[in-house]
Protein backbone atom coordinates (compact mmCIF):
# COMPACT_ATOMS: atom_id res chain seq x y z
CA UNK A 1 0.00 0.00 0.00
CA UNK A 2 1.43 3.58 -1.00
CA UNK A 3 2.00 6.22 1.96
CA UNK A 4 1.72 9.79 1.96
CA UNK A 5 2.18 12.61 4.62
CA UNK A 6 0.46 15.11 4.93
CA UNK A 7 1.95 18.26 6.27
CA UNK A 8 0.82 21.26 7.67
CA UNK A 9 -2.46 23.66 6.12
CA UNK A 10 -5.57 24.53 6.44
CA UNK A 11 -9.13 22.40 6.37
CA UNK A 12 -8.10 21.27 3.04
CA UNK A 13 -5.93 19.13 4.74
CA UNK A 14 -7.41 17.03 6.50
CA UNK A 15 -10.50 16.32 3.75
CA UNK A 16 -6.89 15.91 1.49
CA UNK A 17 -6.40 12.70 4.31
CA UNK A 18 -9.83 11.29 3.38
CA UNK A 19 -9.74 11.78 0.11
CA UNK A 20 -6.28 9.64 0.30
CA UNK A 21 -7.52 7.03 2.34
CA UNK A 22 -10.93 6.77 0.27
CA UNK A 23 -8.31 5.76 -2.50
CA UNK A 24 -6.56 3.08 -0.98
CA UNK A 25 -3.30 5.10 0.30
CA UNK A 26 -2.30 4.80 4.01
CA UNK A 27 -2.08 8.36 5.67
CA UNK A 28 0.03 10.14 7.75
CA UNK A 29 -1.03 14.05 9.18
CA UNK A 30 0.62 15.98 11.05
CA UNK A 31 0.53 20.05 11.92
CA UNK A 32 -3.20 19.77 11.18
CA UNK A 33 -3.52 19.43 14.97
CA UNK A 34 -2.38 21.91 18.50
CA UNK A 35 0.75 19.29 19.42
CA UNK A 36 3.86 18.49 16.56
CA UNK A 37 6.50 16.36 16.49
CA UNK A 38 8.88 16.19 14.28
CA UNK A 39 10.41 13.18 15.81
CA UNK A 40 7.51 11.24 14.40
CA UNK A 41 7.07 12.71 11.24
CA UNK A 42 10.93 11.71 10.05
CA UNK A 43 9.81 8.09 11.26
CA UNK A 44 6.61 8.55 8.64
CA UNK A 45 9.08 9.65 6.11
CA UNK A 46 10.82 6.64 6.53
CA UNK A 47 7.93 4.38 6.05
CA UNK A 48 7.99 2.90 2.96
CA UNK A 49 9.53 5.63 1.48
CA UNK A 50 5.84 7.98 1.85
CA UNK A 51 5.39 10.75 -0.30
CA UNK A 52 5.14 14.38 1.43
CA UNK A 53 2.56 16.86 0.53
CA UNK A 54 3.03 20.13 1.84
CA UNK A 55 0.13 22.64 1.68
CA UNK A 56 -1.31 25.39 -0.29
CA UNK A 57 0.58 27.30 -0.17
CA UNK A 58 3.89 25.71 1.41
CA UNK A 59 5.06 28.57 3.07
CA UNK A 60 4.02 31.92 3.55
CA UNK A 61 7.01 33.69 5.12
CA UNK A 62 9.55 31.76 3.02
CA UNK A 63 10.97 30.02 6.25
CA UNK A 64 8.52 28.06 7.84
CA UNK A 65 5.65 25.43 7.02
CA UNK A 66 2.08 26.68 6.70
CA UNK A 67 0.53 25.05 9.43
CA UNK A 68 -2.07 27.33 10.61
CA UNK A 69 -3.67 24.82 13.12
CA UNK A 70 -1.49 23.97 14.92
CA UNK A 71 0.14 25.63 17.75
CA UNK A 72 4.08 24.33 16.90
CA UNK A 73 6.39 25.61 13.93
CA UNK A 74 8.83 23.69 11.69
CA UNK A 75 11.48 25.83 9.41
CA UNK A 76 11.80 24.84 6.51
CA UNK A 77 15.48 24.03 7.41
CA UNK A 78 14.27 21.65 9.90
CA UNK A 79 12.07 20.08 7.44
CA UNK A 80 15.22 20.06 5.31
CA UNK A 81 17.28 17.96 7.71
CA UNK A 82 14.21 15.57 8.52
CA UNK A 83 14.21 14.84 4.57
CA UNK A 84 15.33 10.90 3.22
CA UNK A 85 17.84 11.17 0.34
CA UNK A 86 15.52 10.57 -2.22
CA UNK A 87 12.24 12.19 -1.10
CA UNK A 88 9.16 12.68 -2.92
CA UNK A 89 7.78 15.97 -1.81
CA UNK A 90 4.52 17.67 -3.66
CA UNK A 91 3.84 21.40 -2.91
CA UNK A 92 1.25 24.27 -3.85
CA UNK A 93 2.92 27.10 -4.87
CA UNK A 94 6.56 26.92 -4.18
CA UNK A 95 8.45 29.35 -4.91
CA UNK A 96 12.24 29.00 -6.62
CA UNK A 97 13.89 29.59 -2.82
CA UNK A 98 11.60 26.59 -1.38
CA UNK A 99 12.52 24.81 -4.36
CA UNK A 100 16.14 24.87 -4.54
CA UNK A 101 16.25 24.25 -0.87
CA UNK A 102 14.76 20.99 -0.79
CA UNK A 103 16.11 19.62 -4.21
CA UNK A 104 19.66 20.53 -2.93
CA UNK A 105 19.62 17.90 -0.57
CA UNK A 106 18.34 15.23 -3.30
CA UNK A 107 14.45 15.63 -2.93
CA UNK A 108 12.50 15.06 -6.26
CA UNK A 109 10.04 18.08 -5.97
CA UNK A 110 6.35 18.79 -7.55
CA UNK A 111 4.28 22.04 -7.60
CA UNK A 112 0.97 20.71 -7.96
CA UNK A 113 0.13 24.18 -8.56
CA UNK A 114 -0.24 24.01 -12.39
CA UNK A 115 -2.34 25.51 -14.81
CA UNK A 116 -4.91 23.26 -14.14
CA UNK A 117 -5.52 23.43 -10.52
CA UNK A 118 -5.28 27.16 -10.85
CA UNK A 119 -7.98 27.47 -12.85
CA UNK A 120 -10.30 25.21 -10.83
CA UNK A 121 -8.68 26.66 -7.52
CA UNK A 122 -10.03 30.17 -9.01
CA UNK A 123 -13.39 29.28 -9.30
CA UNK A 124 -13.68 28.03 -5.59
CA UNK A 125 -11.74 31.38 -5.15
CA UNK A 126 -14.71 32.94 -6.90
CA UNK A 127 -17.85 31.29 -4.94
CA UNK A 128 -16.31 32.41 -1.61
CA UNK A 129 -15.59 35.48 -2.37
CA UNK A 130 -19.40 35.87 -2.60
CA UNK A 131 -19.44 34.23 1.09
CA UNK A 132 -17.16 36.86 1.79
CA UNK A 133 -19.49 39.66 -0.05
CA UNK A 134 -22.59 38.83 2.07
CA UNK A 135 -20.69 39.01 4.75
CA UNK A 136 -19.52 42.71 3.86
CA UNK A 137 -23.26 44.39 3.05
CA UNK A 138 -26.95 43.74 3.35
CA UNK A 139 -27.68 44.92 0.08
CA UNK A 140 -28.62 42.85 -2.61
CA UNK A 141 -26.26 41.65 -4.86
CA UNK A 142 -28.35 43.61 -8.46
CA UNK A 143 -27.87 46.68 -6.21
CA UNK A 144 -24.59 46.58 -6.12
CA UNK A 145 -21.60 48.07 -8.08
CA UNK A 146 -18.74 46.42 -7.82
CA UNK A 147 -15.24 47.09 -9.13
CA UNK A 148 -12.85 44.17 -9.94
CA UNK A 149 -9.04 44.83 -10.20
CA UNK A 150 -6.95 42.70 -12.37
CA UNK A 151 -8.27 39.93 -14.67
CA UNK A 152 -6.11 37.03 -14.33
CA UNK A 153 -7.55 33.76 -13.42
CA UNK A 154 -9.12 34.89 -10.37
CA UNK A 155 -10.12 38.04 -11.85
CA UNK A 156 -12.06 36.07 -14.56
CA UNK A 157 -13.61 33.76 -12.38
CA UNK A 158 -14.79 36.44 -9.61
CA UNK A 159 -16.45 38.94 -12.70
CA UNK A 160 -18.46 36.19 -13.72
CA UNK A 161 -19.51 34.94 -10.42
CA UNK A 162 -20.32 38.58 -9.27
CA UNK A 163 -22.25 39.09 -13.10
CA UNK A 164 -23.96 35.84 -11.82
CA UNK A 165 -25.39 36.95 -8.95
CA UNK A 166 -26.64 40.38 -10.60
CA UNK A 167 -24.14 42.63 -9.39
CA UNK A 168 -22.71 45.43 -12.18
CA UNK A 169 -19.28 44.24 -12.42
CA UNK A 170 -16.46 46.85 -13.78
CA UNK A 171 -13.14 45.49 -14.34
CA UNK A 172 -10.11 47.77 -14.10
CA UNK A 173 -6.28 46.68 -15.51
CA UNK A 174 -3.54 48.00 -17.09
CA UNK A 175 -3.73 45.75 -20.44
CA UNK A 176 -6.07 47.28 -22.96
CA UNK A 177 -6.16 43.16 -23.87
CA UNK A 178 -7.45 42.29 -20.45
CA UNK A 179 -9.90 45.39 -20.78
CA UNK A 180 -11.56 43.96 -24.21
CA UNK A 181 -11.73 40.53 -22.84
CA UNK A 182 -13.46 41.53 -19.48
CA UNK A 183 -16.06 43.60 -22.28
CA UNK A 184 -16.26 40.63 -24.12
CA UNK A 185 -17.87 39.05 -20.84
CA UNK A 186 -20.38 41.09 -20.30
CA UNK A 187 -18.56 43.50 -18.04
CA UNK A 188 -18.05 47.20 -18.03
CA UNK A 189 -13.84 47.95 -17.93
CA UNK A 190 -11.85 50.85 -17.30
CA UNK A 191 -7.92 51.74 -16.59
CA UNK A 192 -6.90 51.67 -13.21
CA UNK A 193 -5.92 55.09 -13.24
CA UNK A 194 -9.70 55.48 -13.94
CA UNK A 195 -10.70 53.63 -10.89
CA UNK A 196 -8.67 55.49 -8.55
CA UNK A 197 -10.11 58.50 -9.84
CA UNK A 198 -14.30 57.18 -9.66
CA UNK A 199 -13.49 55.32 -6.98
CA UNK A 200 -16.59 56.74 -5.39
CA UNK A 201 -18.43 55.22 -8.28
CA UNK A 202 -18.68 51.65 -6.80
CA UNK A 203 -19.89 50.31 -3.30
CA UNK A 204 -17.14 47.51 -3.43
CA UNK A 205 -13.57 47.17 -4.90
CA UNK A 206 -12.57 43.68 -5.36
CA UNK A 207 -8.45 43.49 -5.70
CA UNK A 208 -6.62 40.14 -7.39
CA UNK A 209 -3.83 42.22 -8.07
CA UNK A 210 -0.54 41.52 -5.81
CA UNK A 211 0.74 44.68 -6.49
CA UNK A 212 -0.24 48.05 -4.97
CA UNK A 213 -3.24 49.43 -6.57
CA UNK A 214 -4.48 51.71 -3.59
CA UNK A 215 -2.84 54.18 -1.14
CA UNK A 216 -4.00 55.99 1.93
CA UNK A 217 -5.11 58.83 -0.34
CA UNK A 218 -7.44 56.58 -1.79
CA UNK A 219 -9.54 55.33 1.55
CA UNK A 220 -9.26 59.60 2.34
CA UNK A 221 -11.03 60.58 -1.11
CA UNK A 222 -14.08 57.63 -0.73
CA UNK A 223 -14.21 56.50 2.82
CA UNK A 224 -17.63 55.02 2.07
CA UNK A 225 -16.03 52.48 -0.35
CA UNK A 226 -15.32 48.84 0.62
CA UNK A 227 -12.67 46.70 -0.38
CA UNK A 228 -11.72 42.91 -0.23
CA UNK A 229 -8.55 41.93 -0.82
CA UNK A 230 -7.94 38.37 -2.52
CA UNK A 231 -4.29 38.99 -3.77
CA UNK A 232 -1.31 37.84 -1.97
CA UNK A 233 1.05 40.03 -0.34
CA UNK A 234 2.39 42.70 -0.87
CA UNK A 235 -1.18 43.09 -1.92
CA UNK A 236 -3.11 45.95 -3.43
CA UNK A 237 -4.02 47.79 -0.79
CA UNK A 238 -3.05 49.34 2.24
CA UNK A 239 -4.73 47.44 5.02
CA UNK A 240 -3.47 49.47 7.62
CA UNK A 241 -4.12 52.31 6.02
CA UNK A 242 -7.59 51.47 5.47
CA UNK A 243 -8.27 50.44 9.24
CA UNK A 244 -6.43 54.01 10.45
CA UNK A 245 -9.26 55.85 8.26
CA UNK A 246 -12.12 53.01 9.37
CA UNK A 247 -12.47 52.13 5.62
CA UNK A 248 -13.96 48.55 5.37
CA UNK A 249 -11.03 46.09 3.93
CA UNK A 250 -11.42 42.27 4.50
CA UNK A 251 -8.63 40.81 4.06
CA UNK A 252 -9.87 37.39 2.48
CA UNK A 253 -7.07 35.26 2.29
CA UNK A 254 -7.45 31.22 1.57
CA UNK A 255 -11.33 31.21 0.52
CA UNK A 256 -11.00 27.51 -0.80
CA UNK A 257 -9.55 26.34 2.39
CA UNK A 258 -12.24 28.44 4.64
CA UNK A 259 -15.81 27.82 2.74
CA UNK A 260 -14.91 24.45 0.55
CA UNK A 261 -12.50 22.33 2.02
CA UNK A 262 -14.10 18.84 0.50
CA UNK A 263 -14.22 20.61 -3.08
CA UNK A 264 -10.37 22.01 -2.73
CA UNK A 265 -8.80 19.10 -1.34
CA UNK A 266 -10.49 16.93 -3.99
CA UNK A 267 -8.79 18.76 -6.80
CA UNK A 268 -5.14 18.96 -5.04
CA UNK A 269 -5.61 15.26 -4.02
CA UNK A 270 -6.76 14.21 -8.00
CA UNK A 271 -3.94 16.02 -9.24
CA UNK A 272 -1.30 14.58 -6.56
CA UNK A 273 -2.42 11.10 -7.30
CA UNK A 274 -1.81 11.38 -11.07
CA UNK A 275 1.72 11.66 -10.27
CA UNK A 276 1.71 8.81 -8.07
Amino acid sequence: MQSVVILGGDRRSRFLDTYFKENGFFTYCFGLERDFSPERLANALRSNMAALILPLTASRDGKTVNMPLCAGALSLDTLRELLPAGQTVFGGMLSEHIRAQLTAVGAQVIDYYDDEVIVQNARLTAVGAMRVLSDMTDTPPARLCIAVTGFGRVGTAVAAELQTHGCTVTVAARRAEARADAQKAGCKACTIEALRENLSDFDIVVNTVPARIFSAEAFKNAPNVQYMELASAPYGMDLEAAKAFGVTAVNAQSLPGKYLPYEAAHIVGEKIKSFL
